[in-house]
């Protein structure tokens, strides 16, 4: 009975984070635009904004429907979780998400345990 609340529970949270990396790598492609995020990232000092600005929405998509997929889900997670990290600590920590030069504590928060969510999901996996 445990095992079987724990698999759902599971699947619940594979889905859930997958549906969530597509709405918002599909969100950066569709309402902000490669051109806003190309942007973003040449402001934060990124090398190769234009390159990340496509890659970052795209790894996103695909990395969220193999999520939900239940596809390499260790390998799959990865991606996601440096995703999350590289957001929480630059564009919240000190770059335009951050609140008057101080750093936005609710999205780096927010960030940190999405990818600390990721982690486990990835070491609980079976491939």
């Amino acid at each position: 009975m445990v095992d079987r609340v724990l698999r759902n529970a599971q699947h619940a949270q594979r889905i859930g984070l997958g549906l969530f990396f597509v709405v918002v790598g599909g969100a950066q492609f569709l309402v902000v635009g490669t051109d806003a995020l190309a942007l973003l990232f040449t402001q934060l000092g990124l090398p190769l904004g234009f390159l990340l600005a496509w890659l970052i929405p795209f790894v996103e998509i695909v990395c969220g429907v193999a999520l939900m997929c239940q596809y390499y889900v260790r390998h799959t997670a990865w991606p996601l979780i440096l995703i999350s990290l590289g957001m929480a600590f630059t564009l919240y920590w000190y770059g335009p998400g951050s609140l008057q030069g101080s750093p936005n504590w609710i999205q780096v928060v927010m960030h940190v345990v999405l990818a600390l969510t990721l982690f486990v999901l990835a070491l609980s996996a079976k491939r």
